[in-house]
């Protein structure tokens, strides 16, 4: 009998025999953490203990960036953080009405246009935050 069969005259396809190639059996997943052979089902890594998600489950930064920056907010509900992309759309609607505001009563020292520019850098680090967020989530740093 060769090496390569099992004791009933089939393959051998063990865990370990599966390991030892380099490479995981098809039921068989590498730990997004510490790189182990692991359980495709395998919620959490025994080896480890962090989380695993599934692809299906990972948020893609770029959308969620541009949701954020399109409606301020959008790209953290795209992230499944509901309350924090209410927070964010409120918090920028008060932000860029307090700007418009201050811009208004400094246009007679003349900064005051020069004061309407921070609206869009509101809207760039709400957006940030979104991808940023996006990027821990898929890390499983987070979860949302």
């Amino acid at each position: 009998m060769s090496s390569d069969e099992s004791d009933d005259g089939g393959p051998a396809s063990s865990t370990a025999e599966a390991g030892a190639a380099g490479s995981p059996a098809p039921d068989e997943m590498y730990c997004s953490n510490c790189g182990s052979v692991i359980d495709a089902d395998a919620e959490i890594c025994p080896d480890c203990g962090v989380r695993q998600q599934s692809a299906t489950d990972e948020k893609n930064a770029a959308v969620s960036f541009v949701a954020s920056l399109v409606v301020p907010g959008a790209g953290q509900v795209y992230n499944d953080q509901v309350g924090r992309g209410i927070a964010m759309f409120v918090g920028t609607a008060v932000m860029d009405l307090v700007i418009v505001f201050v811009a208004g009563i400094l246009t007679f020292i003349v900064i005051g246009p020069l004061f309407l520019l921070l609206i869009p850098v509101v809207h760039v680090a709400v957006a940030y935050d979104a991808y940023t967020q996006a990027e821990k989530i898929n890390d499983g740093t987070i979860t949302p």
